[in-house]
């Protein structure tokens, strides 16, 4: 989701979040937004499709309508077919992961990552987790990468705190300590 596009996600994110309010069909929404969003990632031609200018605006609407009309809930297709009328197609990812994140926040559930140097076995994953939510008190969606640049280590943020316990950093603070030091 790029930083410029925010205003935008955060207006059309509230105005899902009011609708599906008002049909008491929030958990639903949320639900389903999480499917979009995986299968927008698996079939990214969709968005490619939505941006693309050369295409006229009743085509993709008719296409999405093909696609979705029945397996996506009225709300939801209704407002991807908003979106392509707006020129905001392209939106369509970045709005399912604003509303997810808007929603996981209002249940106290807080977005963080996690970068180490090798990918974490599911078992690890989970222990971790625990013991960040333990040590803030709060609870997380924790998305974990690996970073071979790292060498070893864990990096964590959540907001503005960061936490970093990679060897890279490590060594690099201790060669900034020696290059200090001064020869006579």
């Amino acid at each position: 989701m790029r930083e410029e596009n925010i205003p935008v996600l955060e207006i059309y994110s509230d105005a899902l979040i009011d609708a599906a309010e008002r049909q008491g069909a929030l958990d639903a929404a949320f639900e389903e937004a999480a499917v979009v969003l995986t299968v927008l990632k698996e079939h990214p031609s969709v968005l490619v499709l939505l941006e693309r200018p050369a295409i006229r605006k009743d085509e993709k609407q008719a296409f999405l309508r093909r696609v979705f009309e029945g397996r996506l809930s009225p709300l939801m297709l209704n407002l991807t077919l908003m979106l392509v009328e707006k020129n905001r197609g392209g939106l369509w990812m970045g709005l399912m992961e604003y509303f997810i994140q808007e929603i996981e926040e209002r249940r106290g559930i807080h977005g963080a990552e996690v970068r180490t140097a090798i990918e974490l076995p599911s078992g690890e994953r989970d222990r971790l987790t625990e013991t960040l939510e333990r040590f803030f008190g709060k609870r997380f969606r924790i998305r974990f990468n690996a970073d071979p640049h790292l060498i070893a280590g864990v990096l964590f943020r959540f907001g503005d705190v960061m936490i970093d316990t990679t060897i890279r950093d490590y060594l690099k603070e201790i060669r900034e300590r020696l290059e200090a030091v001064k020869i006579a």
